[in-house]
């Protein structure tokens, strides 16, 4: 019975997200964010659903990734998903803005 519930529950979710075609994730104190983290560091959003998409987390780097060894000095922002799918949009960091296609 608990895992019908569990089902339904992630059906309903995913049902709800339909129509979400905008999600923001507001951090506090960026500031001390960036004061205590180092490249390669990265504070990941609640989970979230979006277009009847489920379990979808924002990773935010924002000193950058480490790649290989090497130090990418930007800021970077990536949306894992739990299951393949094909996405669209912007994503903004203040007043930059990346379109992504995948």
């Amino acid at each position: 019975e608990a895992l019908v519930q569990d089902r339904l529950s992630a059906e309903l979710r995913r049902l709800r997200s339909l129509s979400v075609r905008r999600v923001e994730w507001t951090l506090e104190n960026c500031q001390r964010l960036l004061e205590r983290t180092q490249p390669g560091h990265f504070v990941e959003s609640p989970c979230f659903a979006f277009a009847g998409l489920d379990g979808l987390q924002l990773r935010l780097y924002p000193k950058g990734e480490l790649c290989q060894g090497t130090e990418i000095p930007s800021c970077g922002l990536f949306l894992n998903c739990p299951e393949p799918c094909r996405l669209s949009g912007t994503m903004y960091i203040g007043s930059r803005a990346k379109v992504f296609d995948f």
